[in-house]
């Protein structure tokens, strides 16, 4: 029988969740919020350019390679990945960790668009894919649809699903705005086309007449920023939008209390951080049907879900829930209803079960080695 693991016989490594800006960060930042023994080295630093990021991961990896040199507790290396850059990065970590130094290997895929990142890529570099998925000792994925798509392109020994963790706020009353006929939307994310946010606009600058005085838009995130200003200027939108920047910590959590709605209709997700969090909430989403969207936001019970590029169904969505405030607090309440197996308690449990079901043989070895020298 094998030695139970625990987090402490793990290091974890992924982009830095300090000062993040991206779901992948915010998941690694609520794992080391919760967790006491949360071992990690990060690989990539959001906030510096490529350029700086070269020599960056380059003593990332050579801490990584000491800390397995030292740390003889480390029986697991669990990796959070995406695609193109991040996916080379850990190719690289995944044949020290397994080749050099066998440990057990956890490819963790957060990327939104990697079936597109493995269909495009060249030859060479998807044999590099292949080798990794199919060696790695379980690939964790977000939703049941990625799994499917893994299962169906690669041979992996493992697949699971763990949710995106979040932390579910206290429930507090919402201090609504002085106007209660105003219904406020929310946008969280990279300002582009992938996340849906110039579809959106599209459709309120089609209505802006209509939507006048009945719906504002607070949008919070970085990317085409440039554009977006721009377009707000050309439309005339700047009396119905607001553009507050990237938003994280204290002014993420009041923006979220403050709004009705949270708007995110993307054409590619993994399972967004942003529409977790505004669930827990108690936050009515209107969203798409990628990734694992629909599995926890239901059409028509917490929020609506529509196909991306799709301005008709949005529209439609909107008009529905700006003229019906009741069916808001409906919808909200059905979101806090749902997002209950995404808590950090329930996912952090989840994730040690994976930790305990992984191929035995190397593990065993690892941890008696280990309680023999403590």
């Amino acid at each position: 029988m094998s030695l139970p693991i625990s987090f402490k016989n793990v290091l974890h490594v992924g982009p830095n969740y300090i000062r993040h800006k991206g779901g992948m960060g915010a998941v690694i930042e609520t794992y080391k919020n919760n967790i006491p023994d949360f071992g990690f080295i990060a690989s990539y630093e959001g906030n510096y350019g490529s350029i700086a990021n070269i020599p960056f991961f380059f003593l990332s990896f050579f801490r990584i390679l000491l800390r397995l040199s030292t740390n003889r507790k480390i029986s697991v290396v669990h990796v959070h990945g995406a695609s193109f850059g991040s996916f080379y990065r850990k190719y690289m970590i995944f044949l020290l960790s397994k080749y050099i130094f066998d440990k057990q290997f956890v490819y963790h895929l957060h990327a939104a668009e990697y079936h597109t990142f493995y269909q495009e890529t060249n030859g060479f570099a998807k044999r590099l894919i292949q080798h990794l998925i199919n060696d790695a000792d379980c690939i964790i994925v977000l939703s049941e649809s990625w799994a499917n798509f893994i299962n169906k392109e690669f041979s992996p020994k493992k697949v699971v699903v763990l949710h995106n963790p979040v932390e579910i706020p206290l429930r507090k009353q919402k201090a609504r705005n002085a106007d209660f006929t105003t219904t406020s939307l929310l946008f969280l994310g990279r300002i582009g086309d992938r996340k849906g946010i110039f579809d959106l606009l599209s459709v309120i600058s089609k209505n802006k007449e209509e939507y006048q005085g009945k719906l504002s838009l607070t949008i919070g995130g970085d990317g085409e920023v440039e554009r977006l200003k721009t377009y707000l200027k050309d439309h005339d939108l700047n009396q119905i939008c607001k553009y507050v920047g990237w938003v994280d910590g204290s002014m993420k959590k009041d923006l979220l209390q403050a709004c009705d709605v949270l708007a995110l209709p993307s054409y590619n997700e993994g399972l967004p951080i942003a529409i977790l969090e505004a669930m827990s909430y108690g936050k009515p989403i209107l969203t798409t049907h990628v990734g694992g969207i629909p599995e926890v936001v239901k059409d028509g019970v917490n929020g609506y879900v529509i196909t991306p590029g799709d301005k008709v169904a949005m529209e439609a969505g909107i008009d529905k829930l700006i003229n019906n405030k009741s069916l808001q607090e409906l919808m909200g309440r059905q979101s806090l209803k749902l997002i209950d197996s995404y808590d950090i308690h329930t996912v952090t449990k989840r994730l040690q079960a994976i930790y305990e079901d992984l191929p035995a043989d190397t593990i065993r070895a690892q941890v008696a080695t280990t309680s023999e020298i403590i």
